[in-house]
């Protein structure tokens, strides 16, 4: 049993890994190998922690609301295979229901992930493990943005090989066409890269804060004592985490991806924010003031921040109606998945039949994006899923007052920095889902999901506070 242990923990954070590697793209050949990753992953799960995931699991009210929207989902799925196997189904309808048919696959491999991270999450030494995963596969992802995007002088990152191929990462990692095609991706989008990013970036900076407030607690316990203080292994780790916070925080605004670039700096502020407001202190304010203007300089530095601030200033642009912009857009993406939801409230059109069927409400004027993309996550959502969409958002704010409900009553460091940091990433990507469909993008949705299931698992009862390697306690 402790070998299946073991190679599931190998697994999980290599299936981590490897959805950086795909920067957010969800082309075929990604996704499938992602999915076969992701089943072996949960059947060694299953074999190995079943005993212990009923416990953990039901006592949690966003696992009870999501599994509640799964079974929504799966009963559809029934009664649509019910329905074809019956036959006489008028042509019109036949793709609906296959949809419906294979929608609890896609949202079962989600409500895997989240059950997976919410049980196994248990003890400091594995969510320590998981920081130090994604902000180390961000940072991967954000060395490999920079030189590009700096040689180039243009925010899409491209390599460009002999043969005069695109590819995301350097050329010479793609010597076979297994690689192009099954684990690393060659195209990007830049808001889906950015959205992928912010994981690490947020990561880094719960490590670089934790590590910071253990500097300061060695600092004053010495001084209390007369001894000196040993925070020689510290220092280097706060140091590492902070640079890579910056590495990254640069990549983003590189990459000029307005959407992003807002949402992310929400969350940074309100993870700023709720640490000093849990614990105030002279201390903690001087090091987020210093932290915030580091950043800024760097970024002015390095990030070309004039430039980005210039393109998030055109928000103000699109709020005219009556020229054509990226919120004009989103209104007429709204309109057509309010008026899909009208004519199919109760099951909807089944998950990712948006695409199929916008075309048909949407405007002969409108955008062609808005023909097929809602531009908002819960928007696409109530359109694909119908009634059961109200269960899935109540999942998301149980997740959110739960999740607040714990920060505030903690008093273990620990616990409320690093629940803090994933908490705020997870805020910052829906604030950016409320205007953009990336979480319909496997790779980013299954990140999201595994996050916020680790973020639950550090405030239950059980959870193993002792130690980490690397950090005092």
């Amino acid at each position: 049993m402790k070998i299946l242990g073991f190679i599931f923990r190998v697994l999980f954070y290599l299936f981590i890994v490897s959805l950086f590697l795909t920067g957010g793209a969800d082309t075929p050949g990604l996704y499938i190998s992602r999915l076969w990753l992701g089943f072996i992953l949960v059947c060694l799960f299953i074999a190995f922690y079943r005993e212990r995931m009923l416990p953990a699991a039901f006592s949690n009210l966003p696992f009870i609301l999501f599994l509640c929207f799964l079974s929504f989902v799966m009963l559809r799925g029934v009664w649509a295979y019910a329905s074809l196997y019956r036959g006489h189904v008028p042509d019109d309808e036949v793709e609906f229901l296959r949809r419906f048919v294979r929608a609890p696959a896609i949202w079962g491999g989600y409500f895997a992930l989240f059950t997976v991270s919410l049980v196994f999450f248990s003890t400091r030494e594995r969510v320590y493990h998981l920081l130090i995963t994604l902000a180390a596969s961000g940072m991967l992802l954000a060395m490999t943005v920079i030189p590009p995007v700096l040689i180039h002088q243009t925010f899409r990152p491209k390599y460009i090989d002999a043969a005069g191929e695109y590819s995301f990462f350097p050329p010479f990692f793609y010597f076979h066409d297994f690689v192009s095609q099954f684990v690393l991706t060659r195209a990007v989008h830049v808001n889906w890269l950015g959205d992928v990013m912010a994981f690490g970036l947020f990561s880094a900076l719960g490590l670089a804060l934790y590590t910071s407030e253990l500097i300061r607690r060695n600092k004053r316990e010495a001084e209390h004592k007369s001894i000196e203080s040993e925070d020689n292994k510290l220092w280097p780790l706060c140091i590492l985490a902070g640079c890579v916070v910056f590495t990254i925080a640069s990549a983003i605004i590189l990459l000029l991806a307005r959407g992003t670039t807002v949402s992310v700096a929400l969350g940074l502020f309100l993870c700023f924010a709720a640490s000093l407001l849990k614990f105030p202190s002279w201390g903690r304010l001087k090091f987020s003031i210093l932290a915030a203007f580091l950043v800024l300089a760097f970024l002015f530095w390095a990030g070309n921040l004039q430039k980005s601030w210039l393109e998030v200033q055109t928000v103000a642009v699109d709020l005219d109606a009556s020229k054509p912009s990226s919120l004009a857009t989103n209104r007429e993406a709204a309109r057509v998945a309010l008026s899909i939801y009208g004519d199919h409230a109760l099951w909807g059109v089944g998950t990712n039949g948006f695409s199929a069927l916008g075309w048909q409400y949407a405007k002969p004027s409108a955008y062609p994006l808005a023909m097929f993309q809602a531009m908002s996550h819960y928007l696409q959502t109530l359109a694909e899923e119908g009634l059961g969409a109200y269960i899935y958002l109540l999942f998301l704010l149980s997740y959110i007052l739960l999740t607040t409900k714990n920060l505030i009553q903690t008093q273990s460091h620990f616990k409320f920095v690093m629940g803090l940091a994933l908490f705020c990433l997870v805020l910052s990507l829906l604030i950016h889902g409320s205007v953009h469909h990336f979480l319909a993008r496997f790779p980013v949705a299954a990140l999201l999901y595994i996050v916020m299931g680790a973020s639950l698992a550090i405030f239950r009862t059980d959870f193993r506070n002792e130690g980490s390697p690397g950090l005092a306690t």
